[in-house]
């Protein structure tokens, strides 16, 4: 029973992969999540503790206001979102919050340089208001992009973020111990920026995603 459980699971996995790679909007959508997964959420992972301890010098109290202040950001995103009502715009929009959390992650690593903490602080609150939509549009895109009796196989794709954000948090630990913190970030925010802008000039069709 187990074995049959585990290879219904598989099948279903690689009906969902096969899917997915055929549809250019749910490829193009995953490939973008993907980089998000492992370039930018290491921002929250792995960086994010190392400015607050070793560059901003705020300690576990300053950490606990850098997340509060990324989720303050998060939730004003998030409503303006919902009020702009994006919904015959969702490709631009996803490809403009994700450029736009790559370049904000670059900001804020400069900005660590001035050791002017309240900058730095008010520029947090602009990594989470980009961060925060990617999600929501993704997973809106996905869905309407997939069939009902294909949308829990695509969902499951999106899903590798658990273990994909493991592999980012790893390649910034070591490049942070290589580079220092604030070029690792540098690094990995240039990266999102500059992925999503090669898909946005490869896969024209993206940005036609209503």
């Amino acid at each position: 029973m187990v074995n049959k459980s585990i290879k219904t699971a598989i099948l279903s996995f690689k009906e969902g992969v096969k899917y997915g790679w055929s549809t250019s909007s749910i490829r193009w959508v995953i490939g973008l999540a993907m980089m998000y997964f492992i370039f930018g959420m290491s921002y929250m992972q792995v960086f994010a503790p190392l400015f607050a301890k070793d560059i901003l010098e705020i300690g576990e109290d300053g950490f606990g206001l850098m997340l509060s202040l990324t989720g303050l950001g998060g939730v004003i995103g998030a409503m303006t979102l919902a009020a702009l009502n994006l919904r015959e715009h969702r490709g631009l929009a996803i490809m403009f919050v994700m450029a736009g959390f790559g370049i904000m992650l670059v900001v804020f690593s400069l900005s660590t340089y001035l050791m002017i903490v309240p900058l730095s602080m008010a520029l947090v609150i602009l990594v989470g208001m980009f961060q925060t939509p990617f999600n929501t549009l993704a997973n809106s895109i996905l869905l309407d992009s997939a069939p009902s009796e294909m949308r829990g196989r695509v969902m499951a794709l999106i899903s590798l973020d658990r273990s994909v954000i493991t592999v980012g948090a790893t390649a910034a630990g070591f490049t942070a111990a290589w580079l220092g913190v604030q070029y690792a970030q540098i690094i990995f925010g240039s990266i999102v920026f500059i992925g999503v802008s090669l898909i946005a000039s490869i896969a024209p069709a993206i940005r036609k995603i209503q």
